[in-house]
């Protein structure tokens, strides 16, 4: 029995032999009332299972003085209840080109009145736990409150009727269509540069249903079917968890008053289409560009087009004294064989004194 104690708590897992649901759940409420503050435990108690306990903390084995110590580390719960929102951007056509804003976290946390936030990266989002009731986080910032300078991700959630100063915008340029899947949900966000044919099959259909999507949506599939695009295959999860944390599709209208520079289409397609397949909205941030990098790629070709000119210029100036100078040796060759053709020539007289 102690060494199946002790392998189950080598892969943190707690043995019933160890302590029983109902010794550990009356020490757990000691363990509640003795809490400072407003501190929570991170499950109810009064329903806790050794399972369910295993997922929420560490356990560790101590050997001190000829007895194994069984240290078991519960996290504590803020007592500000966030939730956890995934930020999904839609590009908005403008021209020939899309333009996106690109929000510096991809996931932030925000409490029911708005007042407290967090952002969260996908790194920080990796080490969080998914419990049955709740997503558990490690508080690795504290919490801000909502007042002034807020980031880009926060300002969006306020719904702005303008685009915060805090929000960079890229463009882009489409080549294929993007499918982009939400989480916990078979349902996808297209955008379609031009117009996709679509056939669509279902386990009780015979025969396949064409459909055609064109500008931007949300194309939803039950378990039974799957839809194919002239891309990819689209393929329903078969059994959906639920989870907390919730696609957030920021409602910002992008003024049409923004001007995008002027490129060359030859250079336009070097710097905005991209070369991979994109198949989620969170990757066109790498194949796009800000108006800065625009108009320092019109500058460049400016730059370029300069100095093609100026060195014409010089080119031709350099042939044109060229021409003079062989001009001007040859000038000065033919005056002197014509000198040399017209020289008298005045004979010798010998002189005889009479």
């Amino acid at each position: 029995m102690v060494g199946e104690i002790i392998s189950a708590a080598q892969n943190g897992i707690i043995h019933s032999g160890m302590i029983s649901t109902r010794e550990l759940r009356m020490q757990l409420r000691d363990i509640l009332i003795s809490l400072p503050g407003q501190l929570k435990l991170p499950f109810d108690v009064n329903y806790i299972s050794l399972y369910e306990l295993s997922k929420t903390s560490k356990l560790a084995i101590v050997y001190m003085n000829g007895t194994l110590v069984f240290e078991l580390v519960i996290p504590l719960l803020n007592p500000v209840e966030l939730t956890l929102y995934h930020i999904i951007l839609l590009p908005v056509r403008k021209e020939q080109l899309y333009m996106h804003l690109t929000p510096e976290f991809e996931y932030m946390a925000i409490s029911k009145t708005h007042e407290y936030y967090l952002t969260i990266s996908v790194n920080h989002l990796m080490s969080c736990k998914e419990l049955i009731s709740m997503t558990l986080c490690p508080e690795t910032q504290p919490l801000r409150l909502g007042t002034a300078g807020l980031p880009c991700e926060i300002e969006l959630f306020m719904k702005p009727t303008i685009i915060p100063r805090t929000c960079a915008i890229k463009y882009l340029e489409l080549s294929r269509s993007i499918y982009h899947k939400l989480k916990n949900h078979n349902k996808w966000i297209y955008i379609i540069n031009t117009l996709d044919d679509v056939a669509v099959t279902c386990d009780q259909w015979e025969n396949a249903k064409n459909i055609q999507l064109r500008g931007v949506g949300i194309i939803t599939l039950s378990e039974q079917c799957r839809a194919h695009t002239p891309q990819v295959v689209l393929t329903p999860n078969r059994h959906l968890k639920s989870v907390q944390n919730t696609d957030f599709i920021p409602p910002v209208n992008i003024p049409t008053s923004v001007k995008i520079p002027l490129l060359p289409s030859a250079k336009l397609d070097s710097l905005l289409i991209h070369q991979n397949p994109i198949v989620k909205l969170n990757d066109i941030s790498d194949f796009s560009k800000t108006i800065e990098e625009l108009e320092s790629a019109v500058q460049e070709e400016k730059d370029k087009s300069i100095l093609k000119t100026t060195s014409g210029m010089h080119t031709k100036i350099i042939i044109i004294l060229g021409i003079m100078i062989v001009y001007s040796l040859y000038s000065a060759y033919k005056h002197k064989q014509k000198y040399r053709s017209h020289r008298i020539v005045i004979p010798r007289v010998d002189v005889t004194t009479l």
